[in-house]
């Protein structure tokens, strides 16, 4: 659907119910051009706009100029020309453009969403005091988008500017500080977007029930219980593994699909279960297991799953049942470096110093790193 056509639906659904024309509406129509002249301003149209895609702004600008000149009705080319002029700075240039756009398409929402956008680069103070809530929120969607594109580029700067400016145009956009949490590397950093994001998406699910708004906030929960585990461990803080525990249960009940959470789950019942070992505490060793075999009967082809299993078994004591589980990750995905490094830490342990050395050999090959502790066991190993 073009511009055109929301106009005109925007346009007839504003009128009474009772047949009355009670108010008039702007409407203009930019009709096609024939011959040639028609064909340049096309060819200009599809060069500015390529331009405008590959981040070419000064290209572009002087493109989407030629056609508003040649075509001025063009609502199009007045929106990517206000894009283009914004991005280079030039900010009353593009706020007249936008404004132009929007007097040949006054009820077009996506413009009411540009005219914001352009005037938060020109005047931010201004832009983020707008009392227009609804395209405030709309203008926000955007940016987290722009923020997801820059991280799936690896672009962790851009992301984290671009949640920024989400979040200060909408407080309550959980995705803003989601995806701004993703953008960090240290959990320290991390850790308090990821509760913000959980408050939000907590009160979006209370009020909407609705089954992606659940996954979100499980989603939510699950990563921010996880980077919240070592600093319990580090802290000794066994009332905050029960509640990282309850939050966890919490997330499993809005997504019992995810294997996921339920490793979550099973991690945290294993750090519980060494740290009380540690501090001379009762242990549950018959649950540590049941939860690690639970995993593995829901989830048999989650690599992971059995990689945690072992990690169960291993803090039972049972080496030979986690060699077993190891090698059933190893048979699920075979370049799972960290399951390799761990078995040879149990070969060395059993003497098994061949079969130790294959798998540390197998674990450089898939570019594990930080295995110092492996090399010096590896060192102690008869030849």
């Amino acid at each position: 659907r073009g511009r055109m056509t929301a106009a005109l639906e925007a346009a007839a659904a504003s009128f009474p119910r009772d047949g009355r024309l009670a108010q008039a509406f702007a409407l203009r129509m930019t009709l096609p051009r024939a011959g040639a002249g028609g064909r340049e301003i096309e060819r200009a149209l599809a060069t500015a706009e390529a331009a405008l895609a590959a981040g070419d702004y000064a290209q572009a600008r002087a493109g989407f100029g030629e056609v508003t000149r040649k075509d001025p009705l063009n609502a199009d080319a007045w929106a990517s020309l206000a894009q283009a002029q914004s991005q280079l700075g030039d900010h009353r240039e593009a706020l007249a453009s936008v404004a132009r756009a929007r007097a040949i398409e006054p009820v077009d929402e996506e413009l009411r969403v540009l005219a914001l956008d352009v005037e938060l680069r020109a005047n931010p103070k201004l832009a983020l005091s707008s009392p227009d809530l609804r395209t405030r929120r709309a203008l926000a969607e955007d940016y987290v988008m722009r923020a997801v594109a820059a991280l799936s580029a690896g672009n962790e700067v851009a992301a984290k500017r671009l949640c920024d400016t989400a979040a200060a145009l909408d407080e309550a956009n959980a995705d803003a500080y989601y995806i701004r949490a993703l953008s960090f590397s240290e959990p320290d950093r991390a850790i308090p977007d990821l509760q913000r994001a959980v408050e939000r998406y907590r009160r979006r699910y209370q009020k909407s029930g609705s089954d992606s708004d659940g996954l979100n906030l499980a989603r939510a929960i699950g990563l921010s219980a996880s980077l919240r585990v070592a600093k319990a461990v580090k802290a000794s803080d066994g009332i905050e593994l029960q509640r990282l525990l309850a939050e966890v249960a919490e997330a499993r009940r809005l997504e019992p699909l995810d294997p996921g959470l339920l490793a979550n789950e099973v991690n945290i019942r294993i750090v519980m279960e060494i740290q009380n070992r540690t501090q001379g505490r009762p242990t549950n060793t018959d649950l540590m297991l049941d939860q690690a075999n639970r995993l593995v009967r829901r989830h048999p082809d989650f690599a992971a799953a059995h990689q945690m299993q072992a990690l169960a078994y291993r803090v039972a004591g049972r080496s030979g049942d986690a060699i077993g589980a190891l090698t059933a990750a190893l048979k699920r995905d075979p370049t799972f470096a960290s399951a390799y490094a761990q078995r040879a830490e149990l070969y060395v342990e059993l003497g098994l110093c061949a079969r130790a050395r294959a798998d540390a050999a197998e674990a450089r090959r898939w570019k594990l790193r930080g295995q110092d502790h492996l090399e010096r066991e590896l060192a102690k190993c008869p030849t």
